[in-house]
């Protein structure tokens, strides 16, 4: 077991963004098997925690994890038919990918976004 001692360990960073990880993936399959229910409510969590200033419960901020939280959250959405929801998430999270630099994330979410933009007639030839 380790010990973590205070949230600015390497050690606590480490289990934050592993524990994140997997519930974001818990998350997304429970997408994938249509518990809608379930799924939304680790989202909401996971979006909570990752905010800046961690919410109300001041987690360090990893703007990669929020990022992901974000993109999870419009396919979600998206899932359910709640399109401009679904942009407004993605939207976000371009908007934390550029703020914070997270240059891993520009493709995925850049994706998303244009599969929902295409789906709600937002594009031009």
């Amino acid at each position: 077991m380790i010990e973590i001692h205070g949230m600015d360990s390497q050690h606590y960073e480490a289990f934050f963004i592993d524990t994140m990880k997997a519930l974001c993936n818990h998350a997304m399959k429970n997408l994938t098997r249509n518990n809608m229910y379930s799924c939304f409510n680790l989202l909401f969590e996971c979006n909570e925690m990752t905010q800046p200033n961690g919410g109300d419960l001041n987690f360090k901020y990893f703007p990669q994890l929020h990022a992901i939280v974000l993109n999870n959250l419009g396919c979600a959405y998206k899932r359910i038919n709640k399109n401009r929801k679904s942009y407004q998430y993605l939207k976000e999270a371009l908007s934390v990918i550029f703020k914070y630099k997270v240059e891993c994330l520009i493709g995925l979410t850049y994706v998303n976004l244009c599969s929902i933009a295409s789906q709600m007639g937002l594009y031009r030839y």
